[in-house]
């Protein structure tokens, strides 16, 4: 090959290196650019997700409010009522008092006066009346305690930490709390164990409880039936949320516990409720399975470790 070729194949191959060089380095700025934008849909996905789960939560703790407020209303009616009650049975007594002070004064106080006055005043069934009216304020004021408690999870950091917890104290409260929010003829049972326990997070726990009593309660027609159970088997503790309202679809079993998928018309579910409870069981290592006929109703059956 002559100096002359050998320098025209030279300079071929450089100018073809460089267009390769400069492919490559137009590549790998495409790629970059690529992998940015891929970044930056990460992140909106993830600040979407986010969004979205907040957005349940708070429709959850709307749904939640409103139980709470009926569920608060009802004890404290009746120990409104009780309490005017004992003030007019006090009044009964202050009465028996003073008629007492100005017999005395007139020296014409006696059993049988004072025994006419007390049957006037019917002061005997007040006395007994008494016990039974302080006796629910007491059951009253308990049931509301009970319905604060759960309420304080949700704003105790300290309950998102993992703890020795009975789940049938956390179970009974989450039921407690969503009476105010299901059809008043739908009929509950409830039977647990008196002690259920597993480590976890309460807040957590009572989420998961509060979204699974709320799916069985919109399952059901008004004068359904909802069922919870727990038991301890070997080494695991084991609950059960039944409704016998009308049966899933076999197709939409495996996708029930995916994200934003829901059987309810536009507007009224995210689905997201079902896939909130399946992480939350996921974190403390349990299982949860769904079973449905139209025969038996629907049962999510969750299944964790035994403390």
């Amino acid at each position: 090959m002559s100096e002359d070729s050998y320098q025209i194949a030279y300079l071929r191959e450089r100018k073809a290196r460089l267009l390769a060089e400069q492919l490559l380095d137009d590549k790998s700025r495409d790629l970059y650019d690529k992998v940015l934008e891929l970044e930056s849909t990460v992140l909106q996905l993830k600040t979407a997700q986010s969004q979205l789960l907040h957005a349940e939560k708070m429709a959850s703790i709307g749904q939640l409010v409103a139980g709470v407020a009926h569920e608060l209303n009802s004890p404290l009616g009746f120990c409104r009522s009780n309490l005017e009650t004992l003030r007019f049975y006090s009044n009964k007594l202050e009465l028996l008092d003073q008629w007492i002070v100005q017999s005395l004064a007139a020296g014409t106080l006696n059993a049988q006066s004072y025994q006419g006055y007390c049957q006037e005043l019917n002061v005997a069934y007040s006395i007994a009346d008494n016990k039974d009216l302080i006796a629910d304020i007491v059951y009253g004021l308990d049931r509301i305690a009970s319905i604060v408690s759960g309420l304080m999870l949700f704003s105790d950091e300290s309950r998102h930490t993992s703890q020795l917890i009975n789940l049938t104290q956390l179970t009974e409260q989450a039921v407690g709390m969503s009476l105010g929010s299901v059809q008043s003829e739908l009929r509950l049972s409830v039977q647990l164990a008196d002690c259920l326990p597993i480590y976890g997070s309460a807040a957590e726990l009572l989420q998961m409880m509060l979204n699974l009593m709320s799916n069985a309660a919109q399952a059901c027609s008004p004068d359904g039936q909802i069922r919870v159970m727990g038991w301890t088997e070997a080494t695991s503790v084991k609950l059960s949320i039944h409704n016998d309202g009308p049966c899933i679809e076999p197709a939409h079993l495996s996708k029930i516990f995916d994200p934003f998928f829901t059987t309810k018309p536009i507007g009224q579910g995210s689905g997201l409720g079902l896939s909130i409870v399946a992480g939350i069981v996921k974190r403390h290592q349990g299982t949860i399975t769904v079973s449905s006929t139209a025969e038996a109703g629907t049962e999510f059956l969750i299944q964790f470790p035994v403390a």
